[in-house]
């Protein structure tokens, strides 16, 4: 015999295939819906960055938007949680050296001549 079986049914000749097993309903090969992206953890991480370069009133919103963003992501609703946590980071950071200068030029320890390299009028 061939490898393949021939069949001989009237004047057709056929090779007849192997037999593979039938899967009710065949495989499913979809993707899984994919998520959006969390706008809220880049908004959290732009706003911290600016609240570093600014005073820190930015660096709020960056927190805020970043504690918001993470609430969707453990929802499963969004990614994007690097972002967010970064923008946490770095508007915590910012807050905390704002608050920092605030106390230091409420002390009295910092001026506003520090700033300046003592340009205004001596």
């Amino acid at each position: 015999m061939f490898p393949h079986q021939f069949l001989l049914t009237g004047t057709v000749l056929w090779m007849s295939q192997p037999h593979y097993p039938q899967y009710p309903g065949g495989a499913d090969l979809s993707q899984p819906p994919m998520r959006a992206s969390s706008t809220l953890s880049t908004v959290s991480l732009v706003l911290s960055l600016v609240g570093l370069l600014v005073f820190g009133l930015f660096a709020i919103g960056g927190v805020i938007a970043g504690h918001l963003a993470l609430g969707k992501i453990k929802r499963g609703e969004a990614i994007g949680a690097g972002a967010a946590k970064a923008g946490l980071i770095i508007g915590y950071i910012a807050i905390a050296l704002n608050l920092l200068v605030v106390v230091l030029f409420v002390t009295g320890a910092l001026t506003w001549d520090d700033f300046t390299m003592g340009a205004g009028g001596n």
